[in-house]
C-alpha cells in the first residue's frame, strides 16, 4: 500500500488473527504523515508499538486493542492533535504510563478503556489519571483498588462491568452524563460534579439507594433518571417518590425496575406529590405478576403529563398453566386501566 492522501485506516481481521510486525509498520510507515484516523485490533508478532510510529502526527483517533505501551517517554512521545483514545482487547501498560499518555495527548477530548491489562509498582492498585482536556470518560472491564481522576471538563462519566474499592472524581462540575452498570464500588465520590447532571443511568450497581441518592440530590437540572438492580435492605432504604418529585423538578424521563422494592410497594406512593414533567415512563419487572400493574397505576395517578409508557417483563420464568394465565389477566389489566389514559401512548415488551 503506497498512498500520500489516506485520512482513516482501519485494520481488523478477527480476534485470532496475527499480522507480521513488518507488514504493519510498512503501512504506518506509507501513511503517517497525513493519517487522522486509525484503529488497528490485532496482535502482532512481534509486537509493535503504535506510539513510536505515529507519535507527532496528525493522528486524531485512536483505537488500539492489544496494545503494546512499554513506556511512555513524554520527551519523544507527543500526540498533539489526538482528540479520542481507545485501548482494549488486553491493551497492557502500567498505571504510571497511562497517566503520562494523557499528559501527551493535551487536547483528548474522549478515553475509552476496555478490558486492559495494567500493571502496578505498588502492593496498591492505584490509577490516577490528570487531564485538562477529558470530556468524556468510558471505563469497562476493569478491577482495581482506587481510581482517582482529576480534570475539570468531563462531562460524561460511564462505568461497566468493574470493581473499584474507591472510585473519586476532582472536578469543578461539569458532569452532565453519570452511567454505572454491573460495578461494585465500596467508596464513591464525584463531589460537586453531580451539580450539572442531566441524565444518570445506575443498574445492578452495589451502593445502597440512601448514598447514591445523597450524591445526585443536588442536581436540580436532571432530565434522565433510570434505577435498577440497588439494593434495598430496610424500608427506609427504598426508592421514595416524594424525593425524587421534590430533588428532580426538571425530570422528564424516569426508569424503574419493581424488582427494586417488591416489599416496598407502599413505601414508594406513601405521598401524593405529582411528578409534573415526567413525560416517558418505563417500568419493568422480572416477573409479570398482579402487584406490578397496582405499582403501574400509582405511576399514572402522579404523572399527570406523561405521553409515553413502556412495560416491561419477561415472560421465561413462565412453566405452568397458571403462569401463562397470571400474564393473560396481567395485560387485560392494564389495558383496562389505560383506557383512563387514554391520551398515554403505552407498549409492552415481554422477553
Amino acid at each position: 500500500m503506497r498512498t500520500k492522501c489516506l485520512h482513516e485506516l482501519s485494520i481488523s481481521m478477527g480476534l485470532a488473527k496475527e499480522f507480521s510486525a513488518a507488514l504493519v509498520i510498512a503501512w504506518l510507515m506509507h501513511t503517517k504523515e497525513t493519517l487522522k484516523s486509525l484503529t488497528f485490533m490485532n496482535p502482532t508478532k512481534p509486537e509493535v508499538n503504535i506510539l513510536e510510529k505515529c507519535s507527532g502526527q496528525k493522528l486524531e483517533s485512536l483505537v488500539w486493542g492489544f496494545a503494546h505501551i512499554p513506556t511512555v517517554d513524554p520527551t519523544i512521545h507527543k500526540f498533539p492533535s489526538l482528540l479520542s483514545l481507545t485501548l482494549n482487547n488486553r491493551a497492557a501498560l502500567s498505571a504510571l504510563d497511562l497517566n503520562l499518555l494523557l499528559s501527551v495527548c493535551p487536547k483528548l477530548e474522549f478515553l475509552s478503556l476496555a478490558n486492559i491489562n495494567i500493571t502496578f509498582s505498588t502492593t496498591r492498585f492505584m490509577i490516577e489519571l490528570n487531564s485538562a482536556s477529558l470530556k468524556t470518560l468510558n471505563i469497562e472491564g476493569l478491577s482495581v483498588d482506587a481510581i482517582v481522576l482529576e480534570t475539570d471538563k468531563l462531562e460524561s462519566l460511564t462505568l461497566r462491568d468493574s470493581t473499584f474499592e474507591q472510585f473519586e472524581l476532582v472536578s469543578k462540575g461539569s458532569l452532565r452524563h453519570l452511567q454505572i452498570e454491573d460495578v461494585s464500588i465500596i467508596q464513591l465520590d464525584i463531589g460537586q460534579s453531580a451539580d450539572l447532571l442531566e441524565e444518570v443511568i445506575v443498574s445492578d450497581f452495589t451502593i445502597v439507594w440512601p448514598r447514591f441518592y445523597q450524591m445526585i440530590s443536588r442536581a436540580r437540572n436532571l432530565q434522565k433518571l433510570t434505577l435498577g438492580g440497588l439494593p434495598f435492605d430496610t424500608e427506609d432504604e427504598a426508592i421514595d417518590l416524594d424525593m425524587i418529585a421534590a430533588s428532580f423538578p426538571s425530570l422528564k424521563f424516569l426508569a424503574l425496575d419493581y424488582n427494586l422494592g417488591d416489599a416496598h410497594h407502599e413505601h414508594a406512593f406513601r405521598s401524593c406529590t405529582n411528578l409534573e414533567k415526567v413525560a416517558v415512563l418505563e417500568l419493568s419487572t422480572f416477573k409479570i405478576h398482579e402487584l406490578f400493574a397496582h405499582w403501574i397505576a400509582g405511576f399514572l395517578e402522579r404523572c399527570p403529563n406523561l405521553k409515553r409508557l413502556g412495560i416491561h417483563g419477561s415472560i421465561s420464568e413462565a412453566k405452568t398453566r397458571e403462569d401463562y394465565q397470571l400474564i393473560g389477566r396481567f395485560t387485560s389489566s392494564m389495558i383496562d386501566l389505560m383506557r383512563q389514559y387514554s391520551h398515554v401512548y403505552v407498549s409492552f415488551d415481554y422477553s
